[in-house]
């Protein structure tokens, strides 16, 4: 079966895969094999830790998960390689009943892959309000600027991985920042997102057979992909929307909430570019 685009090949880890070879506005491309995204490294295997190592270059993870998520599935070390988590999270958690009862939940296996996204749909967590909100968060905004902040330390002179638990909202929002400020196209944009949909494509398909009967309406049907690996267009192009009447757009959502300035952007292109 052929793989999908920009595939990076790691046996034990999902989604995985690099954002190089699209053509930007300025008529350069995205340099290939050295911006990564993923989901969890908690399966890493020996090999896929090889790959990684010889074929990529990789020397800097990107940690975009909740203390709650790197704890049941912690990344695993890597000689030569240095791991940034730059927690996601509500610091204002005590009033966020969703993230509350995620945390202190006894009542699920956060070891189980199917239970806890089961668990998050029943709460709500995959709403397009909640989509929203994350974009709106002040924790999201910093943890989006260390982000870069590794991007700008690494000078593009080895591999740098990003990756949530599925590798597929935080790790996909951050492939579109980034994207946006080295002037590639809304079409390849929103292309580079769904490519998750054909990542995760027999694993949405085998939760949505599994499942499907057990949700309680329409609302949980629409989210059931979701929970198991897949990306919404209505729900991009609603986050593009918010973005656009709230901040004047993404690229300057970047630069203003972020602090990304100028200069960092073009010392971006320098380092990520050909």
């Amino acid at each position: 079966m052929e793989k999908p685009r920009n595939s990076i090949e790691l046996k034990n880890v999902e989604n995985a895969r690099h954002i190089g070879g699209y053509t930007l506005k300025n008529g350069r491309k995205i340099k290939s094999d050295i911006l990564l995204r993923s989901a969890h490294l908690g399966n890493l295997s020996e090999e896929d830790k090889t790959r990684l190592l010889s074929v990529y270059n990789l020397k800097y993870i990107i940690d975009l998960r909740l203390p709650v998520e790197v704890a049941a599935q912690p990344d695993p070390v890597i000689d030569g390689v240095q791991n940034n988590s730059v927690f996601i999270r509500d610091r204002d958690s005590e009033k966020n009943p969703v993230m509350q009862r995620y945390e202190k939940s006894d009542a699920v296996n956060l070891d189980d892959p199917e239970q806890v996204p089961l668990y998050m749909l029943k709460m709500g967590a995959y709403s397009l309000a909640g989509y929203i909100k994350l974009i709106d968060s002040e924790d999201f905004k910093r943890a989006n600027r260390k982000a870069f902040d590794v991007l700008l330390a690494n000078k593009g002179q080895a591999g740098v991985l990003w990756h949530c638990r599925d590798g597929k909202d935080r790790t996909g929002l951050f492939a579109v920042f980034i994207m946006t400020l080295l002037g590639a196209s809304f079409e390849d944009i929103v292309s580079e997102y769904l490519l998750t949909n054909e990542f995760n494509k027999a694993k949405i398909s085998r939760a949505t057979k599994k499942y499907s009967g057990q949700m309680k309406n329409d609302a949980e049907l629409f989210m059931l992909p979701l929970a198991f690996g897949g990306v919404s267009r209505h729900y991009l192009d609603e986050t593009f929307k918010f973005i656009d009447e709230k901040y004047g757009g993404v690229y300057k959502y970047c630069t203003d909430c972020f602090l990304v300035t100028e200069d960092e952007i073009s010392r971006l292109m320098e380092y990520y570019t050909e």
